[in-house]
């Protein structure tokens, strides 16, 4: 008997801390509704799918053993230093991709881009 009462009055607080908490997340999902609304509408100038499409490319530009070569090393700063002199032999890679196109093209492209002139 006395169990069965000191069950009941525990479940009745930890229902009474869920009833709070429920009402503290409809309060702060209301406060981050407010924060949004504020901001004023959606720009219709913004397209989700160039994000897609930017991050596809990069992903499929990327092996995993590279990722993973790329990630575990201790001093990137020396893989730069590599770069610059087997620069000659990167650019006359062949792709492995048909879409990824050529490594020349792509930084000739990238900086066109950011001069404005695409």
């Amino acid at each position: 008997m006395g169990f069965s009462v000191y069950q009941n009055r525990v479940l009745a607080g930890l229902e009474d801390e869920m009833r709070d908490f429920l009402a503290d997340a409809k309060e702060k999902q209301q406060q981050l509704q407010d924060a949004w609304d504020s901001f004023g509408p959606m720009p219709d100038w913004i397209d989700p799918m160039d994000l897609v499409n930017m991050f596809r490319r990069i992903g499929s530009a990327e092996l995993a053993n590279s990722y993973l070569n790329r990630t575990l090393t201790l001093n990137p700063g020396l893989l730069g230093y590599e770069a610059i002199g087997e620069f000659n032999a990167i650019a006359l890679t062949l792709p492995r991709d048909l879409n990824q196109g050529n490594v020349v093209d792509a930084m000739m492209q990238d900086f066109a881009e950011q001069r404005g002139a695409v």
